[in-house]
């Protein structure tokens, strides 16, 4: 270790001696270290204690030296890369990145965000995958008292190159967003953020579903292709929390279990042991409307069962309304015995249609 602080210290003097800068001593003496890491066996205690040293004492001199770039400059930058590249399974994530080679990569990084913003766009993408996904990119661009760290540029590079991979390539089969979801789960954008519009997304998911049985198939389905995404090694928005594939999976089976105790329970409260069915009759008509038909069919001797509370849970359990999936066995009393007066008036007009439907089919 003493041998390469001698060596930087070396370096140092180079850069900062009297006098012209020897160009070509300092690139001699970048390719001396450069040989000597190298060549150099490490005992596997010191190979991460060495490569951090470099990281370090080169964003020093970076950042103390130099305010822009010049061949010295541009010397030390080619050192910091070559150990970023060859060392980085030993490298430390949080040194900050040297400011003058942030400022150039901030450049060609926001260049790169409008050209894949007016793509995603003209390919008609989900306007809240775009804002999520360019809004990853603001980890750069922190106050200047944020420092940017090699772990947040490294992530960004690779999300970057991932989407422009996307955006130059032809649209997958499978239609632009669910492109950019999978590589959201590639990435692992970890952000909570992600997981809120995922949470908003297998919602949306549900909407057609009319049993607790479709919407458990749906979110299971959803369920296997998290657990089947592709997940690049090392790469991660936050590294304090959970990835996105653990938080989505675990999100996904609370959904999951609790639909199946709601349907368990249900099943429970009415039906014959050993006998399970999550089939539904779908109705237009409302809960109020049903409530009413059942009384009129009850009066008026279509209907001869005279247990009130018994057709009140068959029905409660086996019949779903336009806008009730589980109907509420005490919600349905209520309104079978205080009928309103807009109720009456609704189901005179339905059993009218039914009239007119008939003498019209009538040959």
């Amino acid at each position: 270790m003493t041998e390469h602080k001698n060596t930087l210290k070396n370096l140092e003097q180079l850069l900062t001696g009297e006098g012209h800068r020897c160009e070509e001593r300092v690139r001699a003496e970048v390719d001396r270290i450069r040989r000597l890491l190298m060549i150099e066996v490490f005992p596997a205690e010191a190979i991460e204690q060495v490569t951090q040293y470099y990281q370090q004492a080169l964003v020093w001199l970076m950042d103390s030296l130099f305010s822009h770039e010049d061949e010295c400059y541009c010397q030390l930058e080619d050192l910091f890369l070559f150990i970023e590249r060859h060392f980085r399974s030993h490298a430390d994530g949080r040194v900050k990145v040297p400011e003058v080679y942030l400022a150039r990569v901030k450049k060609e990084i926001t260049g790169n965000v409008r050209r894949i913003q007016a793509r995603l766009v003209a390919l008609h993408a989900d306007q809240r995958l775009i804002h999520l996904l360019l809004d990853a990119h603001k980890i750069i661009h922190r106050p200047s008292h944020r420092v940017v760290s090699i772990r947040d540029l490294r992530y960004v590079q690779a999300l970057q190159r991932a989407l422009l991979d996307l955006v130059e390539c032809p649209t997958p089969e499978a239609g632009v967003d669910e492109a950019l979801r999978s590589l959201i789960y590639l990435v692992n954008y970890n952000a909570a953020r992600v997981v809120s519009y995922h949470a908003e997304y297998y919602c949306s998911l549900l909407a057609g579903a009319e049993t607790s049985a479709e919407k458990i198939e749906r979110l299971s389905y959803a369920l296997k292709k998290i657990s089947q995404a592709h997940v690049r090694a090392g790469l991660c928005y936050n590294p304090l929390a959970p990835s996105l594939k653990d938080q989505l999976c675990g999100y996904l089976l609370d959904e999951i279990h609790h639909l199946e105790r709601v349907q368990l329970l249900f099943v429970a409260s009415g039906s014959r042991p050993g006998v399970v069915s999550t089939f539904k009759l779908k109705l237009e008509t409302s809960v109020s409307q049903l409530a009413y038909l059942l009384r009129i069919f009850m009066e008026t001797k279509v209907v001869r069962n005279d247990n009130v509370a018994e057709l009140l849970r068959f029905l409660s359990k086996f019949v779903m309304t336009k806008r009730t999936e589980n109907i509420s066995v005490e919600s349905f009393r209520i309104k079978f015995y205080n009928v309103e007066s807009g109720t009456r008036d609704s189901v005179r007009s339905l059993l009218m249609d039914m009239v007119r439907y008939i003498d019209k089919a009538s040959p």
